[in-house]
């Protein structure tokens, strides 16, 4: 008895699949595709290549477009005799348009092998906790004939980083995407639990949640005693909606930090709960761009204003900031609010300068006593 052995594939999916002047790109279990192409396209060359080797592929070819739909079905028939249709139905416009405006935009970008959703979006939170400087960022253009260049995927820094991907169509039409990427060049010291027992060193120290804790009063006690800076930070998914950072100088007792965005107002706004003076990164990527100077401004109860920050710098998609010890903020791009401002802030706001004044003026009345002593020396040896 001789058995012989059936090697022959199944397998009826591409590897490869191109219909020209279309943005169809092949999608791994779909067998359907539907495009629209304007008035000037009446040709399309359909290619494709099958992953079995021994597959044929038949329906291939050049193809006359009619205006209004158009369907054309390839068939791959694997080596076993399996066989899988692919249709496509191409809609030719009457009218012409644009295609390049479609031709910048992108079908697929990962980052890190994550799929990001580029049909909604072009901007995008990451957290890369690797220990690595680098992350991989992939992109496939929509248009055969766009490219996509990407560029700040390298040498990140600990913190914010703006990942730039620039796709430009052959007719100069261009469009970018942004992935805002926060680095932990350290993970081994990100903490998992705020059940912190570890031998401190004088180095920042990580703890991402997804819910709003409270820091217990040994963290506090262990930040004050050995003197290091604990970064504090709410996520959702792989986006970092904030990141508080602690130091020696916060109170003795148990705290809660919490950051909320306040609902159906005019100007972003937030409600941020923490010891006065910690430093607050918040991201507001999705609505100003990278370098964009904002001011933020606090308020009370009352309605009263303060000034936080005359202007600060959206970096990587976050700004930063340091809490004046009340619990609303907003932020603007143009000095909309008349703030009322006291001595006291005055003398905060130019405390440097007054000191440095102040230590110019003793040096001066030092240099003027010192002449004239000098001056009466002279007179008397006279």
């Amino acid at each position: 008895m001789i058995t012989r052995e059936d090697n022959r594939s199944s397998e009826t999916s591409l590897t490869m699949l191109d219909v020209s002047n279309t943005e169809i790109r092949y999608e791994e279990g779909k067998y359907v595709y539907d495009t629209e192409v304007p008035k000037s396209i009446d040709k399309v060359l359909i290619s494709a290549k099958a992953k079995d080797p021994k597959a044929t592929i038949t329906g291939m070819g050049e193809k006359t477009l009619e205006f209004g739909k158009n369907t054309f079905v390839i068939e791959v028939k694997s080596s076993s005799g399996q066989t899988q249709k692919y249709t496509f139905n191409i809609d030719r416009s009457r009218i012409e348009f644009q295609s390049s405006n479609m031709g910048t935009k992108l079908l697929a970008l990962t980052i890190n092998g994550e799929k990001l959703d580029v049909l909604t979006k072009n901007k995008f939170n990451y957290i890369n906790k690797t220990g690595s400087n680098t992350v991989d960022v992939e992109a496939l253009t929509r248009s055969a004939t766009a490219r996509a260049t990407i560029t700040g995927n390298k040498n990140l820094k600990d913190g914010p980083n703006t990942v730039q991907i620039i796709v430009k169509e052959s007719t100069g039409a261009t469009e970018e995407y942004y992935i805002y990427v926060y680095n932990f060049s350290n993970p081994s010291q990100e903490l998992t639990s705020l059940n912190i027992n570890f031998d401190p060193i004088k180095d920042d120290r990580f703890f991402l949640t997804e819910t709003d804790q409270t820091l217990p009063e040994g963290l506090i006690r262990s930040i004050k005693t050995n003197d290091y800076k604990f970064s504090y930070g709410k996520k959702t998914g792989n986006s970092l909606e904030f990141l508080a950072k602690i130091d020696k100088n916060v109170p003795q007792e148990a705290i809660d930090i919490k950051v909320k965005r306040v609902e159906k107002q005019a100007l972003p706004t937030y409600n941020i709960e923490s010891p006065e003076d910690t430093e607050i990164s918040l991201y507001v990527g999705e609505e100003f761009e990278d370098n964009q100077i904002l001011r933020v401004y606090s308020y009370d109860e009352e309605g009263k204003y303060r000034e936080v920050t005359p202007g600060t710098q959206v970096m990587g998609g976050y700004i930063t900031f340091n809490t004046n010890g009340q619990k609303n903020y907003l932020l603007t791009v143009e000095q909309l609010i008349q703030v009322e401002t006291t001595i006291q802030d005055y003398i905060e706001q130019y405390k440097e300068i007054i000191a440095y004044s102040i230590l110019g003026l003793l040096v001066i009345v030092i240099v003027v006593k010192i002449l004239q002593y000098i001056k009466i020396r002279s007179k008397r040896k006279i």
